[in-house]
């Protein structure tokens, strides 16, 4: 049995809560973060992508950590993924309109969408702004440009 899902089978005994209580001084980090994922019953919000990510950002890269990135940087980052993207469905374009679509290519072009939406967090976050803020601007922008009821 793993790590993780003998964590998940302690949280699932409420006697054994207390085993919990004395091991939780040892997890590590990432084991946190699991115990995290499968208590947050909401799952992804904007708020806990910018706290880990931003997190990650300042601490994991040490040639390049967060704080003396440039928003060049961060702009080039956004578009490298999104150029990858761009490769992924160059490949759907050599194929007959009528072949089904690759799982290799709905993976991977499914990482490059979550890269872009990461970087572009982190790109707000250095611009002193939520993510989610901008989306929603931007998104009632466009549907008043257009005319459509559609609000976030």
């Amino acid at each position: 049995m793993s790590e993780k899902s003998q964590y998940f089978q302690i949280l699932d005994d409420a006697s054994a809560r207390v085993a919990l209580d004395e091991r939780i001084d040892k997890l590590s980090y990432l084991e946190v973060l699991h115990l995290l994922d499968f208590l947050d019953k909401k799952g992804l919000t904007f708020e806990r992508l910018r706290k880990v990510s931003l997190d990650r950002a300042k601490t994991a890269y040490k040639n390049r950590p967060f704080d003396s990135a440039s928003l060049i940087y961060w702009t080039n980052a956004i578009a490298g993924e999104a150029g990858e993207a761009c490769n992924w469905t160059k490949k759907l374009d050599r194929a007959l309109p009528t072949d089904p679509v690759p799982d290799e290519i709905i993976k991977g072009l499914s990482k490059e969408v979550a890269d872009i939406a990461i970087y572009a967090d982190l790109l707000a976050s250095k611009l002193g702004m939520r993510l989610e803020d901008l989306i929603v601007q931007k998104f009632n922008e466009v549907s008043e440009r257009v005319g459509a009821p559609h609000r976030l």
